[in-house]
């Protein structure tokens, strides 16, 4: 990637947090508003192959030409800057910014049946597992190992490494099952999720809330409970679209 890529692909990603952080507190955030993102985020991954976090992440790590020196420091500082503001604003890069976690969620939104069946804990240990299996491989051997999982080779159009087809399949299960490389692969996504830990921005109940539980029906993810933590909230708004009684606000962690 260049330096240019890199820059576009950094502006789009702050610009596009700031400006979905202000609509979600404004409440003028919706499902049509919401494809918007998704479909100008998944296009800028097929232009430029930008912003791709997880992968710029994996490079820190490699001893190839492309894994050090002056190129990264772009991608560093806005691998940064992205990290501090979901920090405290929430996981709207993942949610809405990101081409990888965009194109996902715009096949999971096809209307067809869907599994869903927990395991939210068992994804987040294999997908800690996979982070320290990025970064041993990179550290020891220079091995990129998400590479094999495709996304660059499926973005990049390049039909014909079989890695293509790995991120196609995944894509394929993306339509039945909620954001699989998200919640299983993505190396971010591992360190983001220790974000709910933190006093930043969520979705949250007020006192209009009547417990009916459609939101907790509604959750990909089961994040929607009143005691967890929204470390895999990926602020898709499905909670706050099935809520009848505007109990839904984005705002502060209050527990």
């Amino acid at each position: 990637m260049s330096n240019i890529t890199n820059l576009i692909g950094m502006i789009w990603a702050i610009l596009s947090i700031v400006t979905i952080f202000i609509l979600l507190r404004k409440k003028m955030m919706n499902r049509w508003i919401g494809l918007v993102f998704l479909a100008i985020s998944t296009i800028l991954g097929f232009l430029i192959f930008s912003p791709m976090i997880p992968l710029q992440f994996q490079e820190l790590f490699s001893s190839g030409p492309k894994g050090k020196g002056p190129m990264l420091i772009l991608p560093i500082v806005g691998f940064l800057l992205i990290i501090l503001l979901s920090a405290f604003l929430g996981r709207v890069f993942c949610g809405y910014s990101c081409p990888i976690g965009a194109v996902q969620e715009l096949l999971y939104r096809l209307p067809l049946p869907k599994i869903k069946k927990g395991g939210k804990w068992l994804f987040m240990g294999i997908r800690w597992a996979f982070l320290l299996a990025v970064v041993i491989a990179g550290v020891l051997s220079g091995l990129s190992i998400l590479n094999y999982v495709g996304a660059g080779s499926f973005f990049g159009l390049d039909v014909g490494s079989w890695t293509f087809y790995v991120f196609a399949a995944l894509l394929l299960i993306s339509v039945f099952f909620y954001r699989p490389f998200c919640r299983i692969f993505c190396p971010i996504g591992a360190l983001m999720a220790l974000f709910g830990l933190i006093r930043g921005y969520r979705y949250e109940r007020n006192d209009k809330c009547v417990d009916c539980g459609m939101c907790e029906k509604a959750c990909p993810t089961d994040e929607a409970g009143a005691n967890e933590k929204k470390m895999e909230c990926y602020v898709c708004g499905r909670c706050d679209e099935a809520c009848n009684f505007q109990a839904l606000e984005y705002s502060k962690k209050r527990r």
